[in-house]
């Protein structure tokens, strides 16, 4: 495939329980220590909430989201040539929403998807810790945690 020199418009999403927990999922292929907030490749034509709410049906099987906020926050980053190569660009661009689900019953990994196998809930604080081994990422979840802190007034 060729590789285009842009970055493939993603979306991400910070979902908070009532209790102002994170919802992390895991995906089997990383390993099992490997949990991260939910994204998704945005499609021609789609905007990037439309995105956000689309991935969010696919990955957790549930439209009970409130949107509170795109947040000002984008990070892209460079896939390895391999990845490139299969996905036709340079890295993902993404694109954070802040979202609320008072009703946490309703959410399970869509095993439809071969990658998902299990969520659970953190902390909003400890989010950071969570990705300790992209370590070039932490900044931009501190960002992140601090921006969701502010939209729900905590």
């Amino acid at each position: 495939m060729t590789i285009s020199n842009d970055y493939k418009p993603t979306v991400s999403a910070l979902i908070l329980n009532k209790d102002n927990q994170v919802l992390l999922t895991h995906n089997k292929n990383h390993g099992p220590d490997f949990w991260k907030i939910p994204q998704g490749g945005v499609e021609p034509k789609e905007s990037l909430e439309e995105a956000i709410k689309r991935e969010m049906k696919e990955e957790l099987s549930s439209t009970s989201f409130l949107v509170l906020k795109q947040s000002n926050i984008d990070y892209k980053y460079t896939w390895p040539k391999d990845v490139q190569e299969k996905k036709g660009f340079v890295g993902p661009k993404i694109t954070f929403f802040i979202l609320r689900c008072d009703d946490s019953s309703t959410l399970k990994p869509n095993l439809e998807i071969e990658e998902l196998d299990g969520i659970k809930w953190a902390e909003l604080d400890s989010l950071p810790s969570h990705f300790s081994t992209l370590p070039e990422f932490q900044d931009t979840i501190k960002k992140l945690v601090s921006e969701a802190k502010q939209t729900i007034g905590a």
